[in-house]
């Protein structure tokens, strides 16, 4: 199963203290920030996530309560972890739920929870044969899966438990690929909750309950005839805004999620498109911006997510608390050196 991440709590931890220098936040964040030392160093957590498969978090300071929902839940994580005669656990995500994902060293936990009811989640586990035997069962449905010459690369979502990502791989063995089909053009296919659209072109998102015959349909689709909407989508829109964007923001990187039609995509570039005729919007850094259904927040100095309906004098308004050029500087030098600060 394909690790997703590496080290890391939320980006906004760190814009966050820069953008919100209140005492409560602070306070939070660096209480946070120790406490997730004292997991990686005693209990050998080397992944730290905060409510890492949340979609709709609305403004940049409705981002502040998650951080305290984080510290409530690693704090009981830690109380569970020290009554807990073994330390199997490698990779932890803060959520709403409980869930062990990708193999036996992942798992979400529910931010709210008891310590005492952490401890009956994190106790009850399979015996290192049951392991192995539930190991064996996916290695060989990856064998066969592999052996029918559908994709290269092919993995579960860690928003799925270990049972449903089975589950899908006896799904996709069951598919029937044409003996004339030698190979489909998708490189990358994963296994998730349900189908959805996908951020690149040759990704597909299959649901781990679909149907063989749903899974089938979907694999002998061309990717790029599926892609080829949103990539004349992407190609009218830097035609007509591209320069400008150029010109007004220096942006490098516009995209639109997946989760947004096309309509909304270009809805989105026009609101863009008017922010950039404010002055005080333009001395900001625009590294990359995300345009999606849900979300507008700032993820650092360079980059953020704005929803797509979202008016520009409210964008305007909105990043107004973003760092200009200059401090956009001084904040990076400060962000190394709390970066530094953790891993002392």
């Amino acid at each position: 199963m394909k690790a997703q991440k590496i080290f890391q709590i939320f980006i906004f931890f760190i814009a966050g203290v820069l953008i919100f220098p209140s005492f409560l936040f602070a306070n939070s964040f660096n209480q946070l920030i120790e406490q997730k030392q004292i997991l990686k160093n005693q209990f050998g957590i080397a992944t730290l996530e905060c409510f890492p498969f949340t979609k709709e978090i609305g403004f940049t300071e409705h981002q502040i309560p998650l951080i305290e929902k984080c510290l409530q839940g690693v704090t009981a994580l830690k109380e569970a972890l020290a009554q807990v005669g073994h330390t199997d656990y490698k990779e932890v995500g803060i959520s709403n739920r409980f869930l062990k994902t990708a193999g036996f060293h992942t798992i979400l936990i529910d931010w709210k929870a008891s310590s005492s009811e952490l401890v009956r989640f994190l106790s009850h586990r399979l015996n290192t044969e049951e392991q192995l035997e539930f190991l064996n069962k996916v290695r060989l449905l990856k064998k066969k899966i592999a052996g029918k010459g559908i994709v290269k690369e092919f993995y579960c979502s860690k928003e799925i438990s270990n049972t449903d990502c089975l589950a899908g791989y006896k799904n996709l063995v069951a598919v029937r690929i044409p003996p004339t089909t030698k190979r489909t053009g998708w490189h990358e296919i994963m296994i998730t909750h349900s189908s959805s659209s996908s951020d690149k072109p040759n990704k597909l998102i299959l649901g781990f309950n679909e149907l063989p015959a749903e899974m089938e349909n979907r694999i002998l689709k061309d990717p790029y005839e599926t892609w080829k909407p949103k990539k004349k989508m992407y190609e009218a829109i830097q035609e007509k805004y591209g320069k400008a964007f150029k010109e007004k923001l220096q942006l490098e990187n516009l995209i639109c999620a997946a989760e947004i039609t096309l309509r909304e995509c270009k809805q989105g570039a026009v609101n863009l498109l008017k922010a950039s005729q404010s002055t005080e919007f333009r001395m900001r850094y625009w590294g990359k911006v995300t345009l999606n259904r849900h979300n507008t927040f700032i993820e650092d100095d360079f980059n953020a997510q704005i929803r797509f309906d979202l008016p520009a004098e409210e964008i305007i308004e909105h990043f107004s608390r973003k760092a200009i050029k200059t401090q956009a500087a001084e904040n990076t030098t400060l962000a190394v050196k709390l970066e530094k600060q953790t891993k002392n």
